[in-house]
């Protein structure tokens, strides 16, 4: 029952949480140098026409009437006029979303295939040369940017190997698969479209890679750090004397204490990698949700960049939620209060 308790006042803090995001980003938003109307219409329009689009959009009532407006639309399922595309940015949202999040999923899972194995390896077998390997595996992922590797692999496997595609989700002739959850590759294998599969497999490669390889490089040091911690512990080294086999103590002891780190810092990577993907989406054009945002702060699309922030906002909550639901069933402290 404590566990339940505990897990609902979690979920009771999405609320204002989420309240006090939409007032700030709302706010922070209007504070943007230039006029959306005029850059939407362009420098040669007049100003009768941008003074239509200004009180069309809402933006020459006060800043807090705006936002009122802003909360009854969201209510409706509405989050305004984007000046970009020209539709609702919930439309928008829904259609680029499940870009960004097939990218973070297959970015997370080379992240953790790669970096729980290597960070308990180099755990245990401490100031080996499977251990150095790791460490400088981990020194370059949390140092190069990631679009510097993205373009990188652009030039090295597109440019001059001319094996890997250089953008978009999906070949030019090739239609998409038949939408069912906007995920390419599983909406392809649940219809058995194997050249679209292999074709949206081939395009995300390159992105995913690129935006593994800071996770990656920080699960590695947590889970080393971690395991070298906890294996010189007194209950570590007692269940050793009493002959219990290193195997044992490693999956049983060491990797299931030493994980609970890595577990919380796993959920905040996956939120920040749909957050902030944005420079690797704008290098190989993938059509995601970082993209989209990035180009309505270049155009100072308010409804655009509200809307993005608040979806970025509700992933980081949601994946928080998450990683406390799987906190009560690694650290049994949490389940009893």
């Amino acid at each position: 029952m404590r566990f339940r308790e505990y897990l609902l006042r979690r979920l009771l803090l999405f609320i204002p949480t989420l309240f006090c995001v939409m007032v700030l980003v709302f706010i922070l938003s209007r504070m943007l140098p230039g006029d959306p109307a005029r850059l939407a219409l362009g420098p040669d329009a007049p100003m009768s026409q941008i003074s239509a689009l200004r009180y069309s959009l809402g933006l020459d009532k006060p800043i807090h009437i705006q936002f009122l407006i802003f909360l009854e639309n969201l209510l409706h399922g509405k989050m305004g006029l984007s000046l970009l595309t020209n539709r609702d940015v919930c439309q928008d949202v829904v259609q680029f979303y499940p870009a960004s999040f097939e990218l973070a999923l297959v970015s997370m899972t080379i992240a953790m295939a790669i970096g729980i194995p290597l960070g308990i390896v180099s755990g245990i077998k401490q100031n080996k040369w499977i251990d150095h390997l790791s460490r400088v595996v981990s020194l370059f992922g949390v140092s190069v940017p990631r679009f510097w590797l993205a373009i990188i692999f652009i030039l090295v496997f597109s440019f001059y190997m001319r094996i890997m595609p250089i953008s978009g989700r999906i070949g030019s002739g090739i239609p998409p698969p038949a939408h069912i959850t906007g995920l390419y590759l599983i909406d392809s294998l649940v219809t058995l479209n194997i050249p679209a599969f292999v074709s949206s497999l081939k395009h995300i490669i390159l992105p995913a890679i690129s935006l593994s390889v800071s996770p990656l490089a920080q699960i590695v040091r947590l889970l080393r750090a971690g395991i070298i911690e906890h294996k010189r512990a007194p209950y570590v080294m007692m269940v050793k004397a009493n002959g219990m086999p290193e195997d044992l103590i490693n999956r049983k002891y060491l990797f299931k204490i030493s994980f609970i780190p890595v577990l919380s810092i796993i959920g905040l990577l996956f939120a920040s990698i749909i957050a902030m993907s944005f420079v690797v989406e704008t290098v190989f054009s993938w059509p995601g949700i970082g993209r989209y945002g990035s180009n309505a702060v270049l155009y100072a699309d308010f409804n655009a960049i509200v809307g993005v922030t608040i979806v970025a906002g509700v992933t980081f909550i949601i994946a928080n939620f998450v990683v406390d639901m799987f906190y009560g069933y690694f650290d049994p402290r949490i389940r009893y209060g």
